[in-house]
């Protein structure tokens, strides 16, 4: 599987080169969001306050300043977290961008990020060269399923943190109230989840080819006719738990992240 270079730009993107039509539309989306934001933060700052009184209304004290200034300081962060969500996100991103730029300039020794597989029908004759050869397709075919994947993947990534920019000015509302913060939590985490999979991905890449490489060249190097076809099934096993782990990428980091 060759990565290209379009690939790996598009794994270290800000959601707005990716696309800015769609970026534009989310940040749109957000700062109309922000005002339900707002309303929402109202509403969980009088139910908290109507609580509180009547908590206080049955003691002999009031509530006191210490009280004032807890609750000042969670709702300014509240305003914060809807008024800065794009840039959060966006921050986040730019993050994972340079982590990124800096997996990718580390070389590997005797791995230059792509993936081939050895032509060894020559060595074979008749059925041996038959099934050599069927066995290159299915092996080609394999890691050409994975280079869409990653694509497609790629596509899902953004897609989702499009619709999570949009949609994060409700959400981090929750934040201020004891009973719905984890509501905020988690979706913060989600959000960093999604953003982070582009370096997961990255690190996937990076490092599948040397090991399939590897192993392919070990088996075909030095062997009969029976032990390369043998070595062929190899590249489309790894293949097949390429695309898997591509397809986990996501779910890996979301273990990461504890969500």
């Amino acid at each position: 599987m060759n990565v290209d270079k379009t690939t790996l730009n598009q794994l270290l993107s800000s959601m707005k080169n990716y696309n800015a039509t769609a970026n534009a539309f989310s940040e749109d989306v957000a700062k109309g969001l922000m005002a339900v934001g707002f309303i929402i933060l109202a509403i969980l700052w009088y139910m908290e306050l109507a609580d509180t009184k009547r908590f206080y209304a049955n003691g002999d004290s009031g509530m006191t300043l210490e009280f004032w200034m807890q609750s000042s300081l969670k709702y300014m962060i509240g305003i914060l977290l809807i008024a800065l969500a794009p840039q959060i996100i966006d921050s986040v991103v730019w993050l994972n961008g340079a982590i990124g730029h800096i997996i990718n300039q580390v070389k590997l020794d005797g791995g230059d990020g792509q993936t081939t597989i050895p032509d060894i029908t020559k060595k074979a004759h008749g059925w041996q060269k038959f099934v050599i050869g069927w066995l290159q397709t299915i092996a080609y075919m394999t890691m050409w399923v994975a280079q869409m994947l990653v694509k497609i993947l790629i596509f899902m990534r953004f897609l989702q943190l499009y619709i999570a920019k949009a949609a994060m000015p409700i959400f981090v509302a929750a934040y201020v109230s004891e009973d719905y913060k984890s509501v905020a939590v988690g979706y913060i985490k989600q959000v960093i989840a999604i953003i982070l999979q582009g370096f997961a991905l990255l690190l996937i890449l990076k490092l599948w080819p040397v090991l399939i490489n590897s192993t392919i060249f070990e088996v075909t190097a030095t062997g009969s006719v029976l032990k390369n076809i043998s070595g062929m099934f190899m590249p489309i096993a790894q293949g097949i738990v390429i695309i898997f782990t591509l397809l986990g990428s996501q779910n890996l980091v979301r273990r990461w992240m504890g969500v």
